[in-house]
């Protein structure tokens, strides 16, 4: 699980009082306690977690009158029951697949349910997180009528490994929110928004890198309650609000350049002449100037 710092520096700034925010994977609630304080006593903040201690401790810091509810459940693509797989060490790695684990430690059976399910018992949602070690596709897959009617941004992770144990096409899953009308940029350990170039080289395995954190958008940007948070550079800014980013594509995979050595491109920029080195013209032949 990568550092939940830049989801919570993304999120400081940006939510305001009164928005409704779900944590999914809520872990120990870092998350959680940032969008809380955010929103405020206006506001509601769905924590979801599936560990049935990491869920009283968070609901046990919150005020039962206070914005914060929690449901002990996984989300997942169907409403049931399914295990969860432990790990010895840390909380914060259990997982539904047991290969996810560092450390294993048993497993235990939890109640599943679907993004969907949830939506009728709340107010239009703004933000979705999710820290799911690897369901993120099924999570998307059970939710697609909330983000269809809500259009809230989506912070995910992609993270290597669950993708392989889940066996989930990282291309896939995004193009699954795309048809669902987001566009995506990764997010720094600061809260900036890259290129979405670096997903796609990702996705390629290109680099070591092993997870992303990914905020995804509304195509349509900004949207009106979201009209303070600064796009990407590498984003196609809403101009008006008829305006749209561009939609996401699967980028070729990049041609590696040739590696030119120092002493190459020095000649290249100079010739020999009578006096020595000078500088080639860029001028053609008999073109003549002033």
């Amino acid at each position: 699980m990568p550092s939940t710092d830049g989801v919570c520096a993304f999120l400081e700034g940006r939510l305001c009082a009164g928005m409704v925010v779900l944590d999914i994977g809520a872990n120990e609630g870092a998350v959680t306690d940032v969008a809380a304080r955010l929103v405020g006593p206006a506001g509601h903040v769905l924590a979801v977690e599936p560990f049935p201690a990491s869920a009283a401790a968070i609901a046990a810091r919150h005020d039962s009158g206070g914005p914060v509810s929690v449901v002990e459940a996984a989300v997942c693509d169907q409403d049931g029951e399914t295990a969860l797989y432990l790990d010895a060490e840390r909380s914060t790695r259990h997982s539904l697949w047991p290969d996810a684990r560092l450390v294993p430690g048993g497993s235990i059976t939890v109640r599943t349910i679907r993004l969907d399910s949830l939506r009728p018992t709340l107010p239009p949602v703004d933000v979705v997180k999710i820290d799911a070690q690897g369901a993120e596709s099924s999570i998307v897959r059970g939710g697609r009528d909330l983000l269809t009617f809500d259009q809230p941004l989506v912070i995910f992770e992609l993270w290597r490994k669950g993708l392989k144990v889940s066996k989930t096409d990282g291309w896939a899953l995004l193009d699954e929110l795309a048809s669902l009308g987001y566009h995506f940029h990764p997010v720094n350990a600061r809260g900036t928004l890259r290129s979405d170039g670096r997903i796609q080289r990702f996705l390629r395995e290109e680099g070591k890198t092993a997870s992303l954190n990914i905020v995804a958008h509304p195509r349509r940007w900004p949207a009106g309650r979201w009209r303070h948070v600064v796009p990407a550079s590498g984003c196609v800014i809403a101009a008006s609000p008829r305006a749209t980013c561009r939609p996401w594509r699967r980028a070729p995979a990049s041609v590696p350049r040739p590696r030119v050595g120092w002493f190459r491109m020095l000649w290249r920029r100079w010739r020999p002449g009578p006096a020595g080195f000078v500088a080639r013209s860029r001028r053609p032949p008999g073109s003549g100037g002033s």
